[in-house]
């Protein structure tokens, strides 16, 4: 797949997968990330508060799963996973 083909690719997936899900058992949103190779679609929790943030920081774009992750830790003020610490 070459860059072009994989930049349609990802402008074709904003138009159709809905980016913002409410999800009422968590009293929040589904979002919807790309994996890291950008070819997949993942889910993950987010508040209201989260989704605000995340509109104004990137609007309405998709961003990958690695984005998501490095967006969350800086607007929750962490350094590092909570996991890696009790792993490591």
């Amino acid at each position: 797949m070459t860059e072009k083909d994989h930049e349609e690719f990802i402008q074709k997936l904003n138009e159709e997968v809905e980016l913002f899900e409410e999800n009422r058992v968590l009293r929040g949103y589904n979002i919807s990330v790309l994996d890291n190779w950008g070819t997949k679609v993942k889910k993950h929790s987010i508040t209201e508060d989260e989704k605000e943030a995340y509109i104004k920081d990137f609007g309405y774009k998709m961003i990958t799963d690695d984005e998501f992750y490095e967006w969350w830790m800086h607007i929750h003020h962490l350094k590092t996973s909570p996991l890696y610490k009790i792993q490591n």
